[in-house]
């Protein structure tokens, strides 16, 4: 099997992997408001409890 690979070195894996998703993605993030995009990421953070939303303001 050649599904191995990449297994001996993750950053060669990890860029392989997400190489169709990102390129799919740009003109997706390139029309978002930066503001809108951070948040979107503090939120998924928060979802994950890596942030704690008390500590964090959004500025608005």
């Amino acid at each position: 099997m050649t599904t191995t690979e990449f297994e001996d070195d993750p950053q060669s894996s990890f860029r392989n992997s997400n190489e169709p998703s990102s390129s799919m993605m740009t003109p997706y993030l390139k029309n978002q408001p930066v503001i809108l995009s951070d948040e979107w990421i503090i939120q998924c953070l928060i979802n994950q409890r890596i942030v704690n939303y008390n500590n964090y303001q959004f500025n608005q």
